[in-house]
């Protein structure tokens, strides 16, 4: 069960031969708790617990998400901490899961909407910049050991320039601009689908 002020999710979560309980609530507006509790002779024993402060998580209800983030196959724990509606997105805090041990992973908090991927084991990020979606930030990480590396970022921006063209600027190299119908080769390919069919319709209009 999940809504915008408590969650509570019990069962095989992490593992199919240990039960556990992840519990979330707010104590106001700003601050929260998560507590994951193990099933151990009948009784709750807490493993992990933490207070959250400041958190804006808006209309937000899926706040606990628990899915490998580092390919070792086993489910990990994230928790949103910020959520905006406006061009929607969020920051998050993960933990990786191993052996009833939990470890914070430094720098996830740094990657907007993270999307892991496990076909190429890379985690994603986009966040759109406005002018009706079509002004994109991507971003590609991946988690080495307890922390975050960055393997690229760029932006791709198809309302600098009048008529049927898109900025592409990779970060720390030199823009340059491409065709609408072609800018779709130019992002992630965990992304490019969707890029592909927004610059179809802006080019039907």
């Amino acid at each position: 069960f999940q809504d915008l002020y408590i969650t509570l999710i019990i069962g095989h979560v992490f593992a199919h031969d240990q039960k556990h309980a992840i519990l979330r609530y707010k104590e106001n507006d700003t601050i929260a708790n998560v507590k994951v509790l193990r099933l151990n002779n009948n009784f709750y024993d807490t493993i992990f617990s933490i207070r959250l402060f400041p958190v804006n998580t808006g209309a937000l209800g899926d706040l606990i998400q628990i899915q490998d983030y580092n390919g070792d196959k086993i489910p990990d724990l994230k928790i949103v901490k910020e959520f905006w509606d406006i061009h929607p997105g969020d920051i998050s805090l993960l933990w990786i899961y191993n052996r009833d041990r939990f470890q914070s992973i430094k720098g996830f908090e740094k990657i907007i909407s993270a999307q892991y991927d496990e076909k190429t084991n890379l985690i994603y990020s986009y966040r759109s910049r406005g002018c009706a979606d079509m002004s994109m930030y991507f971003g590609i990480f991946k988690i080495v050991g307890r922390q975050v590396k960055k393997i690229k970022e760029m932006n791709c921006d198809c309302c600098v320039e009048e008529g049927d063209s898109c900025k592409i600027e990779i970060l720390g190299k030199r823009s340059f601009y491409v065709p609408y119908k072609t800018a779709y080769e130019f992002v992630p390919a965990y992304y490019a689908e969707g890029v592909k069919e927004k610059c179809d319709m802006n080019i039907k209009k």
